[in-house]
């Protein structure tokens, strides 16, 4: 394990914490094509559009395209692994040229207010505690902590979006089984790019060897970013496997692992 505070540490924890055995209201028919009435038709500039498996909120429609693609590639694997696919779900897309939806530390401070069960709390607040430091550290070479949603999705419960996004109605937990945030390969393309150049000036690699290096560097940073792409998946895959509730934890670890080695 890096010290605490390294943005890996923080991106494991938090999706760790986010993927734990949260309780999700079913009351909805969540097999609707069109979307509630008292939701937002936009949230900023990304309009809301519906897809069989997705509500999905997009500043552009190739991006949302692009998004309910992954979503359904990883059905496909839910049915080959004779999965049930949870109901309709919620994705927010982020993208360099969009302010995001909400901040990190807002969704944080909510879950530590609202979860009150004991195990989980001391998740949280574990979770807090790593963010406070890896903020700092994120600061020191210039860069917002905010910077994570451009590399990998953010799962969240639908339980806290009225809070989160006051936007949205107080039912919308009954409305969605399941929420992500997912960036556009361009978001991640630039959230790399920053976290390489990050640990070049860390490494304090100058100029003239940095262009010695950059045949090195784009290969790394190619290969990183396809890995970034195909953690897309990855992350959905393991969403949807905590929804399974026929299956214990220990079966739920087995998938995912299966599941990344097949990536």
């Amino acid at each position: 394990m890096k010290k605490s505070g390294s943005f890996h540490e923080i991106l494991f924890i938090t999706i760790l914490l986010f993927l734990s055995e949260f309780t999700v209201l079913a009351a909805y028919a969540k097999s609707q094509t069109e979307a509630p009435s008292n939701w937002p038709t936009q949230i900023g500039n990304r309009n809301l559009r519906s897809y069989e498996h997705a509500f999905i909120y997009t500043p552009d429609k190739s991006f949302a395209e692009k998004a309910n693609k992954i979503i359904d590639k990883v059905i496909k694997e839910l049915d080959k692994d004779n999965l049930i696919m949870p109901g309709k779900g919620l994705v927010l897309i982020v993208d360099t040229k969009e302010k995001l939806p909400f901040e990190l530390e807002k969704m944080m401070n909510i879950y530590t207010k609202k979860e009150n069960h004991s195990r989980k709390k001391q998740d949280i607040e574990k979770a807090m505690e790593i963010l406070k430091d890896g903020k700092k550290e994120f600061e020191e070479f210039g860069m917002d902590i905010n910077l994570l949603f451009s590399i990998t999705p953010f799962p969240i419960e639908p339980y806290i979006l009225p809070e989160l996004i006051e936007e949205f109605p107080e039912d919308v937990n009954s409305q969605v089984d399941w929420c992500v945030t997912i960036p556009t390969e361009r978001y991640i393309k630039h959230g790399m790019r920053k976290l390489l150049d990050a640990g070049l000036k860390k490494e304090k690699i100058g100029l003239a060897k940095r262009v010695a290096l950059f045949p090195l560097l784009a290969i790394a940073e190619n290969k990183a970013i396809n890995e970034l792409k195909e953690a897309r998946q990855l992350v959905l895959y393991e969403l949807f496997i905590d929804k399974q509730k026929n299956l214990k934890d220990k079966q739920k670890e087995e998938m995912v692992k299966s599941y990344e080695k097949r990536l």
